[in-house]
């Protein structure tokens, strides 16, 4: 039995000879300063050796949880609840630190998913995850199996309003079940790593392969309508005026986002942290660290985003009080400290019932969210536009050194391509209404 790295312990024999005593560390006191205990008045060393041995093997039991203090430390079968804790812990120890709003959304999502396997298999302990001695029982992995196949039932039934897999139905998508898989095998090797279990009941689980889901293609007049419709269908409900303009300021932002996505290329990450410091009169320059490349880029200032970034400027100057400084974000709020700049998380749920409501046609098995907005731009410019040049505005890393370490990027020569869309995509009705302006001004 291997014990724990913090375990430490030794016989000694009394100056005098008359006894013999056991000095040892208590896991309880293992962390303190001073953390030594001992045991006095072995006749014999045998005896001390076996006080010893017996410490150890209560301090390697409360290492993995399975000592019971109510039945005098016998061996008590460890709640799965109390092994997801400590894996929890694991993950999170061993998590390279994510530049997102919420650091412990990974780990969060990691031990949500544990608990609906684990439950859906009737495992409420470790010794649920071993071997059974019937032959004929179904084996842990057997019952991941069945989780893991009943997660794709129904799978093919679609919700047409929302451009999903219906999880009203029971299914999900075959990425969601290699997530589920990919977990359970995670928390197997951690199970046998740690030694709580020989091997790891997870380890025959496979991944198996789907086609990805691809996303939705929106023209330019459908863009600009799926960005009016957030603003539209605000207008037109019936919340009360104090909760009609907290949900106008959010459809301003959505819609904002969608035109950055479509008009720049912008991904998600980049919108988030989007600052007024990053935009001239002929470039948006994105700092490396929110780059996906991680280097830094320009991307061409389509003529209809510069007018509508000046018109959305003075719009966010209204509502602060305040002249807008090159350190504030453009899109998103300033975050609290110790998180990040983020769009909300429904963004995606919500810009597909902004495409219902404007009766945009899509196909039901395409994917519409964010990222769309790229996919459309690529589309867009398509005709008129070289495969060359588009790769160079959706920032793709085509051309492999050459490109990164001896052509730079030149954001001012793209933006006559980028033109190629007319200015009047960024015409968004409703979105500058408040301020009485056209987005017709420079940015300033």
């Amino acid at each position: 039995m291997s014990v724990g790295r913090d375990w430490n312990g030794g016989v000694y024999q009394k100056k005098d000879g008359s006894s013999w005593y056991v000095k040892l560390r208590r896991w309880e006191d293992r962390h303190k300063t001073d953390p030594w205990s001992k045991r006095k008045g072995f006749a014999t060393k045998t005896k001390a050796n076996a006080c010893l041995r017996a410490a150890k093997d209560e301090y390697d039991l409360k290492e993995r949880g399975m000592w019971n203090e109510a039945r005098d430390g016998d061996i008590a079968p460890i709640a799965i609840a109390h092994l997801i804790e400590a894996f929890e812990v694991h993950v999170r120890s061993n998590s390279a630190p994510r530049p997102r709003h919420d650091p412990e959304k990974h780990v969060k999502l990691i031990a949500a998913r544990l608990r609906k396997a684990f439950e859906a298999m009737s495992v409420e302990s470790l010794n649920d995850l071993k071997k059974p001695d019937n032959a004929n029982a179904k084996t842990p992995s057997d019952k991941a199996a069945t989780f893991l196949n009943a997660m794709l039932r129904n799978r093919a039934v679609i919700d047409k309003r929302c451009l999903k897999a219906n999880e009203q139905s029971g299914g999900a998508s075959i990425k969601t079940r290699n997530d589920y898989m990919a977990t359970l095998k995670q928390f197997g090797r951690w199970l046998e790593e740690t030694e709580r279990l020989h091997r790891s009941p997870f380890a025959i689980l496979r991944k198996i392969d789907g086609e990805p889901k691809q996303r939705q293609v929106l023209t330019w007049e459908q863009v600009r309508d799926l960005a009016s419709a957030a603003i539209q269908r605000t207008l037109q409900s019936r919340a009360r005026d104090a909760n009609k303009a907290k949900h106008m300021r959010s459809a301003r932002r959505r819609a904002m986002a969608v035109m950055l996505g479509f008009l720049a290329g912008l991904r998600r990450q980049e919108i988030e942290n989007l600052r007024w410091s990053w935009i001239d009169s002929d470039t948006i320059t994105i700092a490396g660290e929110f780059a996906k490349s991680k280097s830094t880029e320009s991307v061409p200032l389509h003529d209809g985003l510069r007018a509508l970034l000046a018109g959305w400027r003075k719009l966010q100057a209204v509502e602060m009080g305040r002249s807008i400084r090159s350190t504030d974000l453009v899109v998103t709020d300033e975050p609290e400290r110790g998180t990040v700049p983020a769009l909300p998380e429904h963004i995606a749920e919500r810009l597909r019932d902004d495409a219902a409501w404007a009766e945009i046609e899509h196909e039901s098995d395409k994917l519409l969210d964010l990222h769309s907005m790229r996919t459309s731009l690529a589309n867009a410019l398509d005709e008129d536009v070289p495969d060359s040049i588009i790769s160079e505005l959706l920032r793709h890393r085509t051309g492999g050194v050459t490109r990164k370490h001896y052509r730079k990027r030149d954001a001012a020569k793209l933006g006559p391509f980028i033109n190629e869309i007319p200015a009047e995509c960024a015409d968004v009705p409703g979105l500058l209404e408040e301020l009485g302006t056209h987005a017709g001004t420079q940015v300033g």
